[in-house]
């Protein structure tokens, strides 16, 4: 969910974003897997830089509900300052649809952020 506030060519949006995060690994003969539910409030700023194309730069702050599991046994549930930063590119496929890509940034717990590549579809409605 977001709203957008134009100022000239720039435009702002203010956002709140949400997701499922999944993700196991083992460490020294520990089976760990985790699920989190972030739920951050953002902040974008679009620079366009033609009719199709837009740089933009993200920055996201809230909270993030995690679940972890070690060897189907013991369970440790935690909720956890969480923040994001993002960079990346918006290119226009119609009035409402755009392909966006772009990298991240993400952090949570006591532990080293997440780094990623990101693509996909963002559809205005």
């Amino acid at each position: 969910m977001h709203v957008n506030i134009e100022s000239g060519s720039v435009f702002h949006e203010l956002s709140v974003n949400s997701g499922v995060l999944y993700g196991s690994k083992t460490y020294y003969g520990d089976k760990i897997e985790q699920i989190a539910v972030p739920l951050m409030f953002g902040y974008t700023l679009n620079i366009p830089m033609s009719d199709i194309a837009t740089f933009y730069l993200e920055g996201k702050v809230g909270a993030t509900f995690s679940s972890s599991e070690v060897n189907d046994s013991v369970t440790v549930d935690a909720t956890d300052f969480t923040f994001s930063a993002l960079i990346g590119f918006k290119f226009a496929v119609s009035e409402k649809v755009d392909f966006v890509i772009g990298y991240e940034m993400y952090k949570f717990e006591d532990i080293r952020p997440h780094h990623a590549i990101t693509a996909g579809i963002s559809w205005t409605f």
